[in-house]
């Protein structure tokens, strides 16, 4: 394991649920579908690690999982309303999202051949500029309003993600 400040190491653990494998060489993480056939849905509580939920959001609706997260009810007093932000982003590319004071719900697959034609909005939030950037691991242009915001956490985020995905700064 990685030695990291934040729970957000926990999410290795979890893509095993997801039916993923991964290793880990030196630096380096890989992950791989374990089998063709994904699951079809997971539910994670995440009152430990609230600020997972826009990531596994984000892997969920990119692979048409039904996810269901709970324990995310101090997600609306960080640097944005986190639940409302990316249900608001996640719909733009088609996915069904909903919402409570503590729980997100995903339904639907993303919609790829629409990426290259929306804007994220990134809500001056590293976690939302970070997450829906995965989505760009689909193979398409994703375009990112206000992407700067990772210097704050990942201040090379973007030159190490570039290295396998398509990204456009705005």
């Amino acid at each position: 394991q990685f030695d990291n400040m934040q729970g957000d190491e926990n999410i290795i653990s979890w893509v095993g649920d997801l039916d993923i494998e991964f290793q880990i060489t030196d630096d380096i993480i890989s992950f791989e579908k374990n089998s063709d056939v994904l699951k079809s849905e997971f539910h994670f509580n995440l009152i430990n690690n609230p600020d997972l939920a826009q990531p596994i959001a984000v892997i969920g609706a990119a692979l048409g999982i039904k996810t269901k997260l709970i324990g995310l009810s101090t997600l609306k007093h960080k640097e944005t309303d986190r639940l409302n932000a990316i249900s608001n982003e996640l719909r733009k590319c088609g996915v069904n999202c909903n919402y409570t004071n503590d729980t997100l719900e995903i339904n639907g697959k993303v919609n790829v051949a629409s990426l290259s034609d929306i804007t994220f909005d990134t809500y001056n939030d590293h976690r939302m500029v970070m997450s829906l950037a995965m989505l760009s691991a689909t193979g398409e242009k994703i375009n990112l309003n206000n992407p700067e915001v990772v210097s704050k956490s990942y201040p090379r985020f973007f030159e190490e993600l570039q290295k396998f995905c398509l990204i456009t700064e705005q």
